[in-house]
């Protein structure tokens, strides 16, 4: 019974949780919605625009709305099922003349609010002084027999007392099966509980990692003005393992060339010119002078073998 009460308390606090990550998550992205509003509010086409990323964080809130209010549903339900038990076995105690053992009570339930939320300490407080009832119950019974068992001793020396005994006997069995019948309602809640809350636990672990896999917080990418992407993070990203030349020291920076400097490397070979086959290196800005150099070559190449050629006279060489 209280192992699987551990494994209750396990998935409620898994829930709260995880609930705690979503709405962290969901707050980030309510920030950076409010910054970018606020840096681009002078033209009402910005904001329009971003209206989109209201409505992605507009549906995630839903979603998890309802995913606390099924929460809230959940636990309140754990909560009235252990305090209307603690009501029955509390006029139990009273019918049999059992002192109430509670030391510290807990809340009363409110029968109109189904929806109200009661800490995990209440359910833990409620539960904990159900048992210590039926745990009392147990131990009544267990007196009980022992004081049926000195009475049959007694019947032995001859005094006339079995019908008392058998109504004795009667009392105490009908106290056994009381226990039985509330260890079978403490059965159904936990089988019942346990079932809901791994179905909600699994509805909350799903849409976190939705989150996770369309949402990149905190990693963001600007565009600036070199038209250059920029990632920044408030988390360390570890780079990819290359192999570094050993003659290049730790200390040194790889040195990274702007787009203007790139430099390409062209294999001129077989051209029309009796150019032999060199490699040169060069920028961009010359490949493309070469490039239209060799097109201007082409055409007039073509141009050439288009004219027609003349015929040679061959003359005779007179003696």
């Amino acid at each position: 019974m209280h192992s699987q009460f551990d494994t209750i308390k396990t998935q409620m606090q898994k829930l709260l949780f995880i609930k705690k990550s979503i709405v962290h998550k969901l707050t980030q992205l309510k920030q950076v919605y409010s910054e970018m509003v606020k840096s681009n509010n002078n033209k009402k086409i910005f904001l329009i625009c971003l209206e989109s990323f209201h409505f992605q964080y507009k549906v995630y809130n839903i979603e998890l709305n309802n995913l606390d209010r099924l929460y809230l549903l959940l636990t309140n339900r754990a909560y009235y099922d252990y305090f209307c038990t603690y009501v029955l076995l509390h006029k139990l105690y009273t019918e049999y003349g059992i002192q109430i053992p509670t030391q510290e009570m807990h809340k009363s339930y409110k029968d109109l609010e189904p929806f109200a939320e009661y800490e995990l300490e209440d359910i833990y407080l409620v539960h904990s002084n159900v048992i210590e009832l039926l745990e009392g119950l147990r131990k009544r019974h267990t007196e009980n027999d022992a004081t049926i068992a000195s009475y049959k001793t007694k019947m032995l020396s001859g005094i006339h007392i079995s019908s008392f005994i058998h109504t004795l006997v009667y009392d105490n069995n009908v106290l056994n099966d009381q226990i039985h019948l509330y260890n079978s309602y403490f059965k159904f809640y936990y089988e019942s509980q346990i079932k809901y809350f791994s179905e909600l636990l699994s509805k909350m672990k799903s849409f976190l990692t939705h989150i996770d896999d369309e949402i990149k917080l905190p990693n963001t990418f600007v565009i600036t003005d070199h038209d250059t992407i920029t990632q920044f993070s408030n988390t360390a990203i570890e780079p990819e393992k290359t192999e570094q030349d050993p003659e290049k020291t730790e200390s040194e920076p790889e040195k990274t060339e702007p787009i203007d400097n790139i430099v390409i490397e062209i294999k001129k070979e077989d051209t029309f010119s009796d150019i032999s086959s060199v490699s040169s290196v060069i920028s961009v800005s010359e490949a493309i002078s070469v490039s239209e150099a060799i097109s201007v070559s082409v055409s007039e190449a073509i141009t050439k073998e288009k004219k027609p050629r003349k015929k040679r006279v061959q003359t005779k060489q007179t003696e």
